[in-house]
């Protein structure tokens, strides 16, 4: 059985080396690529905080949101910590604000998606990628990727029918 594992991640490391063979990355894609990998590995980067990464000309532009501010401090200093300590980072993460009611409906919001088996995945780190249900008084923003047009409808549903939630916006993708 631990043959079979081993050998299937063997397997999907070189068929995701593979694929991206064919494509050389500028050195901005790259340093994007690496920041956004340290940011999603930090176990401080929950499903209820959405940044995106650019950069240009080897600066790096931080974008979204977070639930505390020195969520972005620790990103940040980890990032230069892995990349550089002289490289340039313009930070433009937003803080959500902190209320109790919004902390409420994160918890609910989490604990409906975690009881739906076919949900189950999305609160996962990077299956495919984590939905991220952004809470600011009372209004969810959803974001992320989804499997399926049912997975986003399903979680859409789910978010407008928790107490307190005030309006959805639902910007999850699927292909």
């Amino acid at each position: 059985m631990k043959k079979i594992a081993a050998l299937s991640m063997v397997l999907l490391l070189l068929l995701t080396s593979a694929a991206f063979a064919g494509k050389q990355l500028t050195k901005d894609e790259r340093l994007a690529l690496d920041a956004s990998d340290i940011i999603a590995s930090n176990y401080r980067y929950t499903m209820f905080d959405f940044i995106q990464v650019e950069a240009e000309n080897g600066v790096l532009f931080l974008h979204g949101f977070v639930t505390a501010p020195y969520k972005v401090k620790d990103y940040i200093y980890e990032i230069k910590d892995e990349l550089g300590k002289e490289l340039e980072i313009v930070n433009e993460v937003e803080i959500l604000p902190a209320s109790v009611s919004d902390e409420q409906i994160r918890a609910a919001m989490w604990k409906r998606l975690r009881s739906s088996g076919s949900l189950l995945p999305y609160t996962f780190q990077r299956f495919p990628e984590p939905v991220h249900v952004l809470v600011a008084n009372g209004r969810i923003t959803l974001e992320g990727k989804v499997y399926s047009k049912m997975d986003k409808k399903l979680i859409e549903m789910k978010a407008r029918s928790l107490f307190g939630v005030l309006s959805v916006e639902n910007n999850l993708q699927y292909d």
